[in-house]
């Protein structure tokens, strides 16, 4: 996941992670600045999703929040982002 971040536009910042804790902080905050501010309000963060192919190279797909923080497609590689929902799904499966 890589993220490009301006708060400055003489100002940008990528950076690189492979954290959901960084991407689901910033989806929140998000969500919040939108209940503030105008949830239609340019976000001062993009997201990208790279990928790798061995013929094409790495390529960037842009994951676009709606106002809500969630990406507005899902479409991501096997075991990115739903880690935590099979867990939940796991955890409850024991319980009943």
């Amino acid at each position: 996941m890589i993220l490009l971040f301006s708060l400055d536009p003489k100002r940008n910042f990528i950076i690189e992670t492979h954290s959901e804790h960084l991407i689901n902080r910033l989806r929140l905050w998000k969500m919040q600045l939108g209940k503030v501010f105008d949830p239609d309000i340019k976000s001062p963060y993009n997201v990208y999703f790279a990928t790798r192919d061995a013929k094409k190279g790495t390529t960037l797909k842009r994951m676009d929040t709606d106002k809500d923080g969630y990406f507005t497609d899902d479409n991501f590689s096997d075991g990115f982002f739903d880690q935590a929902q099979k867990d939940i799904k796991r955890n409850y499966a024991k319980k009943t």
